[in-house]
């Protein structure tokens, strides 16, 4: 139950995190005599976010190499469960590669491939989350 716990917090927490990243980039921009510029909150907000990263990552490898066999021989929620794990390696590479990519076109199209993953994610997490309770509950 606390393994679950922090599964579920750990990834809200990194989605929250980085729904509010993509709020203050693109939608909560400072305005200054110069122009618009990057909300002040914004660099907190990133290293929140990649603080929460460390031990979710961790979580997605334990559920890797635990959780995904165990459910893949039982049959339960391959499609959301695939998906989700196939999206969860893709931030994880893309979040990473943020901090490598040197070239503002590379590090711009990275950015809005990893906002939209990570944006698009809640949907096979939620998909497979209410599978998996309505598989516990044993009901349909």
């Amino acid at each position: 139950l606390w393994l679950r716990f922090a599964v579920y917090a750990g990834f809200g927490a990194l989605w929250l995190s980085g729904a509010v990243i993509f709020l203050l980039r693109h939608f909560l921009q400072a305005s200054t005599e110069f122009g618009t510029a990057p909300n002040p909150w914004q660099p907190t907000a990133l290293t929140i976010h990649g603080l929460i990263a460390v031990p979710v990552l961790y979580l997605l490898g334990w559920m890797s190499a635990r959780h995904v066999g165990e459910a893949w021989r039982r049959g339960g929620n391959r499609p959301s469960g695939v998906t989700l794990l196939a999206l969860s390696a893709a931030l994880a590479l893309s979040g990473f590669a943020s901090y490598y990519l040197v070239q503002e076109f590379a590090r711009s199209a990275n950015g809005w491939l990893h906002s939209l993953l990570g944006l698009a994610v809640i949907v096979p997490a939620l998909v497979h989350w209410i599978a998996g309770s309505r598989r516990r509950r044993g009901t349909s």
